[in-house]
């Protein structure tokens, strides 16, 4: 049976993977330059996981519900060649404390819609995005081997996965629903939403504004009402302070009673530009966009036909969007406190000011060493570096998640300790000799001393590194032996995650 040509598939070529700064609830690490593009990664795992609380009851051998017992849990895990970049961040500013874990981050996969076809090539408007809200770190595996380079793993637990297209930046929305039925008296200051970035004003022209209720405009139930008290032809409303010089659109529904019309205008210098007009006696979509200056204005107008009588212009689900390469997506951040509504937006740039093909951060497997040191034995060099094959290093990171009566969402998912990570190698020597004399392995390493051991090495952006694993307790320890003089060693070694420092 063939396949579906056109069925969508998500291959390495059209997917771009983009984190937040931490902090995932807040709208400045989810904006523009506080976004970045995370390179080098190899694939992407993504599981969710429903705990559901089956009630059961005396007298019966079914299951009288199966309900849900707390929110999902998206489990989110991230495979890529280790740069020591953003993806280590919060395990990079020394001894590991539980502050750096407890803070969380978001995660961005913007989906190609054309298989292969890179899509760092391509405008991300309109594009899908899976999105990973309030993600915590739970694990790091990391390892190499001879002529390998450094491989990652990170596993991350979230709160919340979106799906949902990203749009352009929206400037200024409002739908009236927060305003209260009647007359309005201060049109600069009402009229303004929460962005605070566009400033309303009225046109000295007569006429007079109002909220009504009781129509259906779009998903709301109220709208302005601009009428002209049969005083005047034309009544305006100017929309200024644009942040940029550019393109930008004007969309929302409206409704024209007793004739006249809607009629749109931009302005940029002394060019003044008509993108809409037009009239209905029920619910309609309008949509015009302009060049707009940062001097220049969008002005609203209410066109009357100069017979005398009252002309109204109902509007609600006003909405201007920047068309500049600027876009955005609801966050999907969930505020675990409460304390906040659920209105923080995630703002993005164009791809190619976040996209990366940069691999000087990589460590190359020339520049890797390991060393061994105990705190007794024979000395601070267990280990010749150069015959270490390969390594291990894996940090589980325990976390408690914390709910409160009331609440479905945690309130936080608390990092505990102390926590147990493992590091292990494999090392091939010639025979131990001590003092000319052959040697047992445990006259070098035993279960009852502590280890410290060095991760250290350097990219070809000359990127530094030196990692220490203090107080490291012998775990297990195996000597395999094969035909001819070379020895292959595998040493295991478990440490306590908060002495890893870096």
């Amino acid at each position: 049976m063939a396949i579906n040509q056109n069925r969508p598939v998500i291959s390495y070529e059209n997917i771009a993977l983009l984190q937040s700064d931490v902090s995932a609830y807040s709208e400045p690490s989810n904006s523009g330059a506080n976004i970045s593009f995370l390179p080098l990664v190899q694939s992407i795992d993504v599981s969710v996981d429903f705990q559901r609380n089956n009630a059961g009851q005396i007298g019966s051998k079914n299951f009288a519900n199966q309900s849900f017992q707390n929110a999902l849990d998206v489990n989110l895990t991230i495979n890529t060649f280790e740069d020591f970049g953003n993806l280590f961040s919060c395990l990079s500013t020394g001894n590991i404390i539980r502050e750096d874990l407890d803070l969380d981050r978001n995660f961005y996969a913007i989906l190609g819609d054309r298989r292969s076809f890179d899509i760092s090539k391509q405008s991300i408007r309109g594009k899908q995005v899976l999105s990973f809200g309030n993600c915590f770190l739970q694990s790091v595996s990391m390892s190499q081997t001879a002529a390998g380079l450094i491989q990652s793993s990170y596993n991350f637990v979230a709160s919340n996965l979106q799906a949902s297209q990203i749009e352009d930046r929206i400037i200024y929305f409002n739908d009236y629903e927060h305003l209260d039925v009647g007359l309005i008296t201060n049109t600069t200051e009402t009229l303004s939403d929460d962005l605070g970035i566009i400033t309303i004003t009225e046109d000295d022209s007569g006429g007079n504004d109002s909220i009504v209720g009781g129509g259906v405009f779009g998903p709301g139930t109220k709208s302005l009402r601009m009428w002209d008290n049969a005083s005047s032809l034309e009544y305006n409303h100017i929309y200024s302070g644009v942040p940029e010089n550019g393109n930008y659109l004007v969309s929302g529904t409206f409704i024209t009673n007793n004739g006249g019309s809607l009629l749109i205008k931009t302005k940029s210098g002394i060019a003044n530009t008509t993108v809409f007009n037009g009239a209905s006696t029920q619910p309609s979509s309008f949509l015009g966009s302009g060049y707009v200056t940062t001097d220049g204005f969008i002005t609203i107008s209410r066109i009357g036909d100069g017979d005398g009588d009252i002309e109204s212009l109902y509007i609600s689900d006003l909405t201007i969007r920047n068309l500049n390469n600027k876009y955005e997506i609801n966050c999907p951040a969930i505020e675990l406190t409460g304390s906040q509504q659920q209105n923080i937006v995630s703002y993005f740039d164009e791809i190619d000011s976040y996209y990366s093909s940069d691999s000087d951060g990589i460590i190359p497997y020339y520049s890797t060493n390991v060393l061994i040191s105990g705190s007794g034995s024979f000395g601070n060099f267990l280990m010749n570096s150069e015959s270490i094959q390969s390594f291990d290093l894996n940090l589980p990171i325990n976390r408690k998640t914390i709910y409160s009566l009331g609440k479905k969402y945690p309130v936080k998912r608390k990092a505990l300790f102390p926590s147990e990570g493992s590091f292990s190698f494999t090392n091939k020597t010639d025979d131990f000799y001590v003092n000319g004399e052959r040697a047992n392995l445990n006259d070098f390493l035993n279960y009852d001393e502590f280890y410290t051991i060095f991760i250290s090495g350097s990219s070809d952006a000359d990127e530094d590194f030196v990692y220490q694993i203090q107080s490291g307790k012998l775990n297990s320890m195996n000597l395999s032996n094969s035909i001819g003089s070379n020895t292959e060693n595998s040493l295991s070694f478990s440490f306590e995650l908060n002495r890893f420092n870096k």
